[in-house]
């Protein structure tokens, strides 16, 4: 199945008219993936429900269970596999400190 039907809307957070954090929620059943991409900076997996086999550089990273959270590094391709059905999880994006750089674009998978 296609990543793209997985997730939902990039979701911005916003405070003072900047971009402070982004968010986007993904929903899987068993054996459904979100292929291997990356991002210009690191983030927060929160696992809200179900399991994921989550790999990163092509290198199996772990199995977890929900509730759980995931750090994946900036730059770094990663894979997250459902285990379970009704799987749900969400990427948190949160800029570095003093990082003026377009978080939006930071987020995009690349």
């Amino acid at each position: 199945m296609s990543s793209d039907s997985l997730f939902g809307d990039l979701q911005i957070v916003e405070m003072d008219g900047a971009d402070v954090m982004t968010w986007r929620p993904f929903s899987a059943d068993a054996g459904q993936e979100h292929e291997g991409h990356s991002h210009l900076i690191g983030h927060a997996t929160l696992l809200v429900s179900g399991a994921v086999s989550v790999d990163v550089d092509g290198k199996w990273s772990g199995t977890y269970f929900a509730p759980a959270t995931i750090f994946v590094p900036a730059e770094k391709k990663h894979t997250f596999r459902a285990i379970q059905d009704g799987t749900r999880w969400l990427c948190v994006f949160l800029p570095p400190v003093n990082d003026t750089r377009d978080l939006r674009t930071l987020s995009m998978e690349a």
